[in-house]
């Protein structure tokens, strides 16, 4: 029975591991009709009405179904067992890292415990439905999930693993045995039979352990956290993940590259341009509430053009007239936004220039690329746009971690 305390770890261990599309192309150079200062006061109100949002999230019923599930297997025999780790607190600090921030953490490799038994042989092994008699567990025999059962003040909690399905790795490490991959996982808590946290996640890899597809989501009364990751070897790389309360957007981001690229010519690249004769494009999307900004990159055009500047090029020219070149090439083949995401209306637009600075120790005035999105008028955003003028949402920010770090006792830093 020792080994049963790891399921729920090695289950939430699991859990808490751009796309430029044609309607965006097509309106592109739409812009939105409000102007600078409106365009500035809808951006500030939406991180507000974020920040709002995310308050909920401060006061959920789940953390209490899993102080109390916690505090039962700290109190039953399963503690008895010295030199094992009660792989629950691991649970606690997933769940509990949403307080935070949105968070997937999928740990694809999971190494044996201290016996080498594997994941899939621990669930197998401990399968069952135990039902707490306020002292201790008792079991009822089930071979196809992982239940508990007890009561939070009276209200009775469900917290119950359905699926926990894994394939052994085709390589193994030395000195490690039973290496796996989770291919699908499901689990789901509920309170007075009402659900209160679902998770699934399902995985497929290629014959050399490199994932092919991984599809993750977390439910948690209303909050929905999803991420996928899809890999075509020597073809395309995509990622998304977005973060909701009840169907309304409160972060996404996602990335796509295309070319003839694998996970290993990206794993330890320190430089973005290292490697770019192999891709063909990239796309790449962020987004806090209506607000997003995506980018394209052309590569193929971008080596293209380098190759057609570097015939006119010569010794004697200097460093601006250089960096003007780039900067044509880079406004050909980089085009970034800032837009509503609903009406896909543009707020601004990417432009390279090149920038003049002045030293203020030395006094010296240089040049420098560099990149400003411009409004409809001609007007650019300089680094004051989001340095001023957000009182509204700072106040909104330190009201919700004090009440974070009251609530569940952290020490997080205020926005200063």
């Amino acid at each position: 029975m020792k080994k049963l305390r790891f399921l729920p770890a090695l289950f939430l261990a699991t859990v808490c591991t751009f796309t430029a599309c044609k309607d965006d192309e097509k309106k592109e150079n739409v812009y939105s009709d409000l102007t600078i200062e409106e365009n500035k006061k809808e951006i500030e109100n939406e991180a507000v009405s974020l920040v709002s949002t995310m308050g909920e999230v401060t006061d959920l019923q789940i953390y209490d179904v899993i102080s109390k599930l916690s505090s039962n297997m700290e109190n039953s025999s399963f503690m008895e067992e010295e030199g094992v780790v009660a792989g629950i607190n691991i649970v606690i600090n997933e769940i509990e890292s949403v307080k935070s921030a949105p968070k997937t953490t999928l740990q694809l490799k999971s190494v044996a415990m201290e016996d080498e038994d594997s994941p899939s042989t621990l669930f197998a092994e401990n399968s069952g439905i135990y039902t707490w008699n306020g002292e201790d567990w008792d079991k009822e025999e089930s071979a196809t999930e992982l239940t508990f059962k007890f009561n939070v003040e009276e209200q009775p909690a469900v917290v119950s693993i359905s699926k926990f399905e894994f394939i052994a790795t085709s390589s193994q490490v030395e000195d490690i045995t039973n290496l796996e991959l989770p291919t699908n996982i499901k689990m789901n808590v509920t309170l007075t039979g009402v659900e209160l946290c679902s998770f699934s996640l399902e995985g497929k890899y290629s014959s050399d352990d490199m994932p092919e597809s991984l599809v993750e989501k977390i439910t948690l009364e209303g909050f929905t956290h999803e991420s996928s990751l899809k890999i075509n070897q020597g073809s395309s790389i995509k990622s998304d993940m977005s973060f909701d309360y009840n169907g309304t957007m409160i972060y996404a981001n996602g990335v796509e590259v295309n070319g003839d690229i694998t996970v290993e010519d990206i794993e330890g690249t320190g430089d973005p341009m290292e490697g770019v004769d192999i891709l063909e494009n990239a796309n790449v999307y962020f987004q806090l509430g209506n607000i997003k900004a995506d980018a394209s990159a052309d590569f193929v055009g971008m080596l293209n053009d380098m190759e057609k500047a570097g015939k006119s090029m010569d010794e004697e020219m200097t460093e601006d007239a250089l960096n003007a070149i780039m900067i044509d090439i880079y406004n050909n083949n980089i085009k970034a936004f800032i837009r509503y995401a609903d009406s896909k209306e543009v707020i601004a637009k990417s432009e390279f220039y090149l920038k003049t600075i002045v030293d203020d120790f030395y006094g010296d005035t240089y040049t420098s690329m560099d990149i400003k999105m411009v409004f409809e008028d001609g007007t650019s955003i300089d680094d004051s746009f989001f340095g001023e003028g957000f009182a509204d949402f700072i106040t909104e920010a330190n009201d919700m971690i004090k009440e974070l770090n009251e609530n569940y006792d952290l020490e997080l830093d205020l926005i200063e």
